[in-house]
């Protein structure tokens, strides 16, 4: 293995407000193109915050109709064909780490592909560091208006 570096990737911090789910699924296009390989993007907050929103704007930069995302909130996962691979993972009813690997989520992990996580905070951390991450937490303001801290790093 020796040789072969891990391309750098810009890190940095940011905050963006939207007024709208319309605006929040422009953020998810204009984030997608940012996109590098090998990117986890962790996305955090309360029920409604419009996670899946944001997604959908993600998964239409890559070429799929945003009305076939859905949170997989009950099958815990959902793969999107597009221009690639997309993977998206809800854990918000996972019971802890040991549950993710028990059910064969380490294996998603693995590939180069975007991956979408809600609720990462539900695993251990250590499981995205081999991986670019953009992290995005996301606070509801009003009934409409959100804000969005998002790294990448």
């Amino acid at each position: 293995m020796a040789g072969l570096k891990r391309k750098k990737t810009r890190v940095f911090n940011q905050v963006k407000l939207t007024n709208s789910p319309s605006e929040t699924f422009d953020l998810g296009l204009v984030l997608a193109e940012q996109l590098q390989p090998n990117t986890c993007i962790l996305l955090s907050g309360l029920l409604g915050a419009g996670k899946t929103q944001l997604i959908k704007g993600f998964c239409q930069f890559f070429g799929l109709n945003p009305d076939l995302v859905q949170s997989p909130t009950y099958s815990l996962h959902h793969t999107y064909q597009a221009s690639c691979a997309l993977h998206h993972l809800d854990l918000y009813r996972l019971k802890d780490t040991q549950d993710f690997i028990d059910r064969g989520f380490i294996d998603i992990l693995e590939t180069k592909e975007p991956i979408f996580i809600e609720w990462p905070t539900q695993v251990d951390n250590s499981l995205f560091q081999s991986k670019n991450r953009l992290v995005i937490d996301i606070e509801i303001l009003t009934n409409n208006q959100r804000k969005f801290q998002i790294s990448y790093d």
